[in-house]
């Protein structure tokens, strides 16, 4: 997923299992840096 960042940035959201992963491309930049990375419990096998 992409977003507005601060100051004009871009932010893109990663998801690889459990685990998302924000990068940031800042204005005129040209490489995405990574700013935050998030362990999201997840109970696997679960129907609800």
């Amino acid at each position: 997923m992409l977003a507005s960042g601060p100051g004009g940035a871009t932010d893109a959201f990663a998801v690889s299992g459990a685990t998302v992963t924000v990068w940031r491309l800042k204005p005129k930049a040209t490489v995405w840096s990574k700013v935050q990375t998030i362990s999201v419990p997840v109970q696997y096998g679960s129907s609800s």
